[in-house]
């Protein structure tokens, strides 16, 4: 095929016999690969026909097929396709294109399976549940996950937390095309006070947030409380603390009692090294979360009924105070 084509045994390398050469090009042949020395670009049979003759792929294909037979020709193609996926790949991968975020469709009939595990399991107030489900920021998928919708500054939803919950399920991840370091999990229960500042509540989780709320709300004190999870070791929601902080809002970190805890806080005094305005707020002891902490309390308190937490839901919370205690020593 090559010599067919007016490329010749180059004179000046007659002890290389893998080279040729025509006009002014040269190109070097080994085996079932080629390279232009003079275009610096090479491949494999397909790209050595291409090359030569200026044949399409299936020109090309067609002609390997006469030449060589089928099973070379369709060796070769398959050859020719990976080498192109594989530099789209790499060219993805150096332009950092991300796949787009895959929202889960919503399935009504899991759904009383999702608000019953919240509910009934994670000892969550129902009726904050029922809200947020009405919402939209939480409901369930067609694998009885419970979903939680994460959101950017625009509030349009960019991802999603999910929590499996079928007996025995342990399952925790992210929807397909969610980053950590993009959107957050949030709500807020409260009105502004006059007098008072908003307080923000960062936790590891949505079911931890949704946990530190309930805890608040049976506190007893009026207020806006802003939660937030950050899905344990994601990147830290800068852009809510920024928020916070502008609103001159006390901002609680509240992550868990344990290694994985201590580090995001770290994380957090590096980033924010001397604003007092940010406060490690830890779960009491002997819980390690705040879940722990809201399935430890009990069931009715004295004066206290789920009717009550019902009512309440997200308009009327109540703030600072509750069952944590921060770095500062506030309780």
């Amino acid at each position: 095929m090559v010599t067919s084509h007016g490329y010749l045994n180059q004179p000046a390398h007659r002890y290389d016999t893998h080279k040729w050469r025509v006009n002014d090009e040269h190109i070097s042949i080994n085996g079932e690969r080629f390279y232009n020395h003079d275009q610096q670009k090479g491949g494999g049979s397909i790209d050595l026909v291409r090359h030569v003759t200026g044949y399409s792929f299936k020109q090309a294909v067609a002609y390997l097929n006469h030449e060589v037979g089928p099973e070379l020709a369709v060796a070769a193609a398959a050859d020719y396709g990976a080498r192109e996926r594989t530099a789209q790949a790499e060219e993805i991968v150096e332009r950092g294109e991300r796949a787009p975020f895959m929202q889960p469709q919503a399935d009504e009939d899991r759904w009383p399976q999702v608000r019953a595990y919240l509910v009934e399991q994670r000892g969550i107030p129902r009726g904050m549940i029922d809200e947020l489900h009405d919402r939209g920021t939480i409901y369930a998928d067609g694998r009885s996950n419970a979903v939680f919708l994460r959101t950017d500054a625009e509030g349009q939803a960019v991802g999603a937390s999910l929590r499996g919950t079928l007996p025995g399920s342990e399952f925790q991840g992210l929807a397909y095309g969610t980053r950590r370091d993009e959107g957050h999990f949030s709500f807020t229960i409260g009105t502004p006070e006059r007098y008072s500042a908003p307080q923000y509540h960062i936790t590891e989780s949505p079911i931890d947030a949704l946990s530190r709320a309930a805890l608040i709300q049976r506190a007893g004190e009026r207020g806006e409380y802003v939660f937030l999870s950050n899905d344990g070791h994601g990147d830290l929601p800068k852009r809510e603390i920024e928020e916070g902080l502008a609103r001159q809002a006390l901002v609680h970190c509240g992550f868990d009692n344990d290694a994985g805890g201590n580090k995001l806080w770290a994380q957090v005094k590096e980033a924010y090294p001397r604003v007092e305005a940010i406060v490690r707020e830890r779960p009491p002891a002997g819980a390690k979360d705040w879940n722990d902490a809201l399935r430890a309390m009990p069931e009715r308190a004295e004066g206290h009924s789920q009717e009550q937490e019902d009512d309440r839901a997200l308009g009327r919370g109540r703030s600072h105070g509750g069952n944590g205690r921060d770095e500062h020593g506030r309780g």
